[in-house]
């Protein structure tokens, strides 16, 4: 009963809508009387002719335009997000991250995920290999590691090397 109660109070809410009454709007009648009917405002009066301007010239006739043609152009598409002055853009980030992998003997060759995260002026970038993975988080200003957590995949052990 609870559900249904529910279901049906929020279906009614998606119904409310709130708005200002339009200027010209009678205000409310009282209970038991029509509403009386509601007049458009008055239109503005033509302003007078003075004797300073002078009369209207009759404009020369125009010779037909063309159509414009029907086809739109295609839309341009949409421009990576802007970046606020003085963070580094999705690719530098990239770039340190790649960097901070290799200096600790990572193979990593793809990203996985790059996200800046604004308030904090931080990228968090995932950068994976192979069996190596690298997760690291980087200054957004100056692309300093701030942390990192970083897994070398087990060395490949041939037939000849493993234990019996």
């Amino acid at each position: 009963m609870r559900a249904l109660a529910a279901a049906a109070l929020l279906f009614l809410a998606g119904c409310v809508t709130y708005s200002q009454p339009p200027e010209n709007a009678p205000p409310p009648a009282p209970e038991g009387e029509a509403p009386p009917e509601a007049s458009p405002p008055p239109p503005p009066p033509p302003p007078a002719p003075s004797q300073a301007e002078p009369a209207p010239q009759p404009t020369p006739p125009r010779a037909p335009q063309a159509a414009p043609p029907t086809a739109t152009p295609p839309a341009p598409q949409a421009a990576p997000p802007a970046q606020r002055p003085g963070y580094l853009g999705r690719d530098q980030a990239i770039d340190a991250a790649f960097r901070v992998a290799r200096e600790r003997r990572l193979q990593v060759d793809t990203v996985k995920h790059a996200f800046l995260d604004e308030p904090a002026a931080r990228w968090h970038v995932d950068v994976a290999g192979p069996r190596d993975f690298a997760r690291v988080v980087l200054d957004a200003r100056d692309g300093r590691l701030l942390k990192g957590r970083f897994r070398a995949g087990a060395a490949d052990a041939g037939p000849e090397q493993r234990a019996p």
